[in-house]
């Protein structure tokens, strides 16, 4: 999970505070923190907290800076800890020394934080280009930002999709508009998604698209992420061939592979009860594609859907959420 932050260990400092000042048993240390990081990104950050010796105190927010005082500092380094907070979701943490010597009135700053894992390093705005699966039961696009939002709300998922019935990539690259559409938007990670016969069959036509596609989502500062497309279910013996040759394809221009044919036949066998499939046996049924958002969703994000309240349609039951999150959440790892 990439929110699972690390520790970086700093040592707090004041001005002016040399060796040779007196160590004062039980001595009130004032401190602030820059909340800069959070606030340039627009998450509110609700509670800062110091842990020394088991002992929390919340800093008091004001602005873009937490501020208060650690009674009772004692001769010696002690550990601290920090957490910043916006409402359930851990922001940012850090440990770091207090040294127990008596301090300067000045505040000392704590620099202990490490903000590197904030949700910046994770896509923003997804792009999905692809054909009638994509555009099924409102949309995979919207799937996967409904389901980032239940989450974590301070994810901000912006999605959108380009897609129609029966499109090749080679449709989608022939038409201008969906070219100037991954040129502009300024997209974190654009999805191709063709379909699994032609990735078998017509690989002629398929993988040189894939190539132009991947170098069109460069130029544009994006990352391209690959589909491997469930099959139908009548012809379910191609999704090894079609895997292989969507993987080997993906690997070769650096995209994001989402293996959704591997997922659906887990699925089929651990949630054997559940079917994933329209009447026609090849679309996705409103299951189907929580399957495929929560699979997406868990390799774009290292994030666990498991627990998330948002369902695709509202006759998925709570039994059959949990099973297709288990699922995409074991294809991800």
């Amino acid at each position: 999970m990439r929110i699972a932050l690390g520790l970086l260990v700093l040592a707090l400092t004041a001005a002016g505070c040399e060796d040779h000042l007196v160590p004062c048993p039980g001595s009130d240390v004032p401190v602030t923190l820059s909340l800069q990081p959070a606030v340039s990104l627009g998450y509110p950050v609700t509670r800062v907290a110091v842990t020394i010796d088991s002992v929390s105190v919340n800093l008091v927010i004001a602005g873009s800076e937490a501020c208060g005082t650690l009674p009772g500092i004692g001769p010696g380094e002690r550990s601290a800890s920090v957490e910043v907070w916006s409402g359930d979701h851990l922001l940012a943490a850090g440990t770091g020394q207090i040294n127990g010597t008596r301090y300067e009135p000045d505040a000392v700053e704590i620099s202990c934080v490490d903000w590197t894992s904030l949700f910046p390093a994770l896509p923003h705005r997804l792009l999905f280009i692809g054909n009638s699966h994509t555009n099924r039961n409102g949309g995979i696009d919207q799937s996967v930002a409904f389901l980032a939002a239940s989450v974590d709300p301070n994810l901000r998922v912006h999605a959108e999709r380009i897609a129609q019935g029966s499109a090749h990539l080679w449709d989608h690259y022939g038409n201008e508009e969906t070219l100037e559409t991954i040129r502009a938007g300024e997209w974190d990670v654009v999805v191709l998604r063709g379909s699994g016969y032609t990735a078998l069959v017509d690989t002629v036509y398929f993988n040189p698209h894939v190539r132009l596609f991947a170098e069109l989502v460069a130029e544009a500062g994006a990352r391209l992420a690959l589909v491997i497309p469930w099959t139908g279910a009548d012809y379910g013996h191609l999704a090894d061939d079609i895997s292989r040759n969507v993987s080997r394809i993906g690997s070769e221009v650096g995209a994001i592979v989402l293996p959704l044919a591997t997922t659906w036949i887990t699925a089929r066998q651990q949630c054997a009860d559940i079917n994933l499939y329209e009447a026609d046996e090849g679309h996705p049924s409103p299951h189907g594609t929580y399957l495929s958002a929560c699979t997406i969703f868990s390799i774009l994000y290292e994030m666990s859907p498991i627990g998330a309240t948002f369902v695709t349609d509202p006759a998925i039951t709570e039994s059959e959420r949990r099973c297709l999150q288990e699922v995409g959440w074991e294809t991800a790892r």
